[in-house]
């Protein structure tokens, strides 16, 4: 089926929010490609019309997993999303244009800065849905060229020493080490999902465990910012 934005392949990650995957598949099915990473493994999801590929693993991989499946996707953009925001066109459209212009980069909806001056992940300035230049991105959604994945794949990603924790931040790190790039949160209009009582934030040591990760990083001076 022709898609409206055809250069664009997006990798959903659906955990244990069946209704929420159902929400997005309706959404998309006419927008872009859609792969989704199914880490739940006591349901398994079927390809149909709507959906292009599913990857359904026998158990829960996590967050990096998406990534990996980034590699093989046959558009020019990828689409990162989490189960637990719907998108409409206009926001694909918008997020498509930045990560066009921005090259390098990924762009999203979330991001943080002040990496090098803080001391902890509560200090990070936060950017939620605006215009601006960031440190890193996290997910919910965000997009980059699919070589830019490629490209940091095997130096970076595909000995993850991070498996459960902080994907998103890392492959901005990746890509800012890789080409000297900051990246960029857009002013987007989405929809919010119920996140239920699932979800890496629902961890009460989130934070301390992505502010470990960021300080791995600074200590290894491989960022440049």
């Amino acid at each position: 089926m022709l898609k409206t934005i055809n250069d664009v392949t997006v990798i959903l990650t659906n955990y244990k929010r069946p209704l929420n995957v159902i929400a997005i598949i309706k959404a998309l099915e006419n927008i872009a490609l859609l792969w989704i990473v199914n880490n739940n493994p006591d349901v398994k999801i079927r390809e149909n019309k709507s959906i292009e590929r599913v990857i359904n693993n026998d158990k829960n991989k996590l967050c990096i997993d998406r990534w990996r499946w980034a590699v093989e996707i046959p558009t020019k953009y990828v689409c990162i999303l989490d189960d637990d925001v719907l998108p409409n066109l206009s926001a694909m459209k918008k997020l498509k244009s930045y990560a066009s212009s921005y090259s390098n980069s990924i762009v999203g909806m979330i991001g943080y800065s002040d990496v090098k001056n803080s001391n902890c992940y509560s200090k990070l300035q936060r950017y939620y849905r605006v215009n601006a230049e960031v440190d890193f991105c996290t997910v919910g959604i965000c997009m980059t060229r699919t070589e830019n994945i490629k490209n940091i794949y095997t130096k970076y990603l595909e000995n993850w020493e991070y498996p459960g924790r902080g994907d998103d931040i890392q492959v901005c790190f990746a890509l800012s080490h890789l080409y000297n790039c900051k990246h960029y949160v857009v002013d987007i209009k989405i929809d919010e999902l119920p996140e239920g009582d699932v979800g890496l934030c629902k961890n009460p040591f989130h934070e301390i465990i992505r502010w470990k990760l960021i300080k791995d990083w600074k200590e290894s001076k491989c960022l440049r910012f």
